[in-house]
């Protein structure tokens, strides 16, 4: 009895028990059932297995063959074309081979111009970068002075009339100091 208190108590799973059976023993069914049920959850997880296998494989050729596969064949793409041509849609889903599949939707997607590829994106992304980048004292506030760098934009906006009675006071102010 000590010995029973001491060890944990193992449960133990109906298929997982060895069927007993002697080489010379006839087998029930109920040894049968056991070993059916065992023989459908392996084939099931062997399925399994080779599905998600098969999409693995059939994901890293695709990316190889076609760098932009993601950005083609994406969700709304693939909507876009089902809907604008059934026929088209109704075609691809019947295709057993998953690989065909997707090179058919990628080339078809390209070809009548569902996707449109934007070549500006980087360009835009980097100029959004730069803009968030914060700017130089000097470009935010310009300082104000008499230097001639403070007034490098004073004709801008042309040759005003106040300007020109400016510039002649200016002016005569430096002859009468002369």
């Amino acid at each position: 009895m000590k010995e029973q208190y001491e060890k944990p108590a193992q449960k133990s799973d109906p298929d997982d028990e060895d069927l007993n059976i002697g080489a010379d023993d006839f087998v029930e069914g109920k040894h049968l059932g056991k070993v059916a049920n065992k023989i459908k959850k392996l084939e099931q997880q062997l399925k399994n297995y080779q599905q998600v296998t098969t999409s693995a494989t059939v994901e890293t050729r695709l990316k190889q063959k076609y760098n932009d596969f993601d950005s083609v064949v994406s969700k709304e793409n693939v909507e876009a074309l089902v809907r604008d041509y059934p026929e088209i849609g109704d075609t691809l889903r019947s295709n057993a081979d998953l690989y065909s599949q997707a090179v058919s939707a990628y080339t078809m997607i390209k070809q009548l111009g569902i996707y449109r590829e934007d070549k500006y994106e980087a360009d835009r992304a980097r100029a959004q970068k730069n803009a968030a980048k914060p700017r130089p004292l000097a470009s935010v506030s310009p300082q104000q002075g008499e230097g001639p760098l403070q007034r490098a934009n004073a004709f801008a906006n042309g040759l005003t009339d106040e300007l020109k009675e400016q510039l002649l006071k200016e002016m005569n102010d430096a002859r009468s100091r002369n």
